[in-house]
């Protein structure tokens, strides 16, 4: 986002954003109930909420960077993204680290952070396009040194909840042709 012209706008956006979420949630084509929506492990969650939460954490990163780290300058970034990326974290990680990123995202489990990032890469970046909307492409994937190993249950939250590709590359000898292939990928995903 461009921020510095837009101080004023941005910090009155959650809100807003939120209201373009639920909306988008509640439109016809996608008859799904408001209040609450049924997760993967048929636990009922509350999708608003959660949104709710996010957006709250975007406010905060926002109003860090725009008042305290770059206050006179246009910045660029998505809190969403950083969101994903810490949510993949929680989910992966164990001990005091884990319980520091739930603290910081505002939520009691790493389960609810996988079903809101599951339901907004599925319903509110889903392609709008055929209905006259927005074509969003969120190119997100998971790059790991070759010599670590991922657990598999790790690979399966990130492949089923945030539609995330996990490749090992080898960033210690072949680092340039690393580079060149997470390029590519995204060039790909953002055709």
């Amino acid at each position: 986002m461009f921020a510095s012209s837009l101080r004023g706008y941005m910090l009155q956006a959650p809100t807003s954003f939120v209201n373009i979420l639920l909306s988008n949630l509640r439109s016809p084509h996608r008859l799904l109930s408001r209040s609450s929506f049924v997760s993967k492990s048929k636990k009922p969650i509350n999708l608003p909420h959660l949104i709710r939460k996010q957006t709250n954490v975007s406010t905060t990163l926002t109003t860090h960077l725009l008042s305290i780290k770059y206050p006179d300058s246009n910045v660029v970034f998505s809190p969403l993204s950083i969101h994903v990326v810490l949510s993949m974290l929680a989910a992966g990680s164990k001990g005091p680290t884990h319980d520091q990123l739930l603290k910081f995202l505002k939520t009691k489990s790493a389960d609810d952070l996988n079903e809101l990032s599951l339901h907004l890469v599925t319903w509110v970046l889903a392609d709008g396009s055929p209905r006259g909307g927005p074509r969003l492409v969120f190119a997100n994937g998971l790059w790991v040194e070759k010599t670590l190993s991922l657990k598999p249950s790790f690979t399966q939250v990130v492949d089923t909840f945030y539609k995330a590709a996990c490749k090992q590359v080898d960033f210690r000898k072949k680092v340039s042709s690393s580079l060149c292939l997470l390029f590519l990928y995204r060039s790909c995903r953002w055709e």
